[in-house]
């Protein structure tokens, strides 16, 4: 994108969307303690990880993310 960029319109559309894919990756894998749960949800949702692998986590934990994933 960024080798075919001719103007500076065309940088600042990149910067656009280079800014976009940072915001989706530090929502994704933010890890503090206290977003845990919604990011285990997402990641889920999205088939990033399987079920079997929150098997460590308490029953109640486990739900939320359960429910966080079908959102």
């Amino acid at each position: 994108m960024a080798a075919s960029a001719a103007t500076p319109q065309d940088m600042w559309q990149v910067e656009d969307y280079l800014g976009q894919q940072r915001r989706e990756i530090d929502s994704k894998y933010d890890y503090r303690y206290s977003q845990l749960i919604h990011v285990f949800g997402r990641l889920l949702r999205e088939n990033w990880i399987e079920e079997e692998e929150l098997q460590r986590l308490s029953a109640e934990k486990v739900a939320c993310i359960q429910r966080i994933a079908t959102l």
